[in-house]
């Protein structure tokens, strides 16, 4: 049972598991993903998660946005309330494959966790357009998601998933569609944002420099998660 808590001794803990395990499937053919971890990510801290391909990366970055409820174990979120108060402004989710909302205009798709908390419409639109600007989207704000290209699609998501100012950001392969040097624009960002507002930022990648830049490093291997030092 592996506990990969740790770093920032004193910050709140914005989501703690008590070994956690995720199967999928039913009766025969029920697979577990990730088997009996336990871990605390804290306010302020930026960790990357490393696996092979299919190895639980994203599983475990749904548990603790709390999209998807463990198996086993048990889940919460001390700082943060039960899982039904997370989203959409205190955890946020930069998802790898397409999640904007395809008939909504780029814009529009980044306004949407504002309105969703409240924000008034006017205010809304000009944080949606700053956010934008910040991951040099400007230029294509009212373009539908089918008319951008991947690239442009993921940083989107990234721009949604950072406008709310979430207290933790999770983010699934933020830079994988990317060149070199937008993707360091794009971690600069997320680094950015979340050192702004102490929040807590946990990202998957398989680019080394990106994780070179965490605090901590967790790695998923054959179910189980570790920790490793920097």
């Amino acid at each position: 049972m592996p506990d990969v808590s740790g770093g920032h001794v004193g910050a709140r803990v914005l989501v703690a598991a008590d070994r956690v395990s995720m199967a999928l499937g039913a009766g025969s053919i029920r697979t577990k993903v990730i088997d009996d971890a336990t871990f605390e990510l804290r306010g302020g801290e930026h960790v990357s998660i490393a696996g092979p391909s299919g190895s639980g990366k994203s599983t475990i970055l749904h548990l603790v946005a709390g999209i998807t409820p463990p198996t086993t174990g048990a889940i919460s979120w001390p700082a943060l309330g039960p899982a039904s108060s997370l989203r959409p402004s205190q955890v946020s989710i930069s998802f790898q494959g397409p999640s904007l909302m395809a008939p909504l205009s780029l814009l529009e798709n980044v306004e949407l966790p504002l309105l969703l908390s409240g924000v008034r419409e006017a205010q809304a639109r000009d944080e949606a357009v700053a956010m934008l600007e910040r991951v040099g989207l400007l230029e294509v704000v009212e373009r539908l998601p089918e008319e951008l290209s991947g690239g442009q699609v993921q940083r989107g998501g990234v721009a949604r998933a950072l406008v709310g100012r979430p207290k933790l950001i999770v983010a699934d392969e933020p830079t994988g569609q990317s060149d070199h040097v937008t993707a360091a624009r794009v971690v600069d960002l997320l680094l950015e944002v979340a050192s702004s507002l102490g929040s807590g930022l946990l990202i998957a990648t398989h680019d080394r420099t990106v994780a070179a830049r965490m605090d901590r490093h967790w790695t998923v291997h054959d179910r189980v998660l570790k920790s490793e030092m920097p």
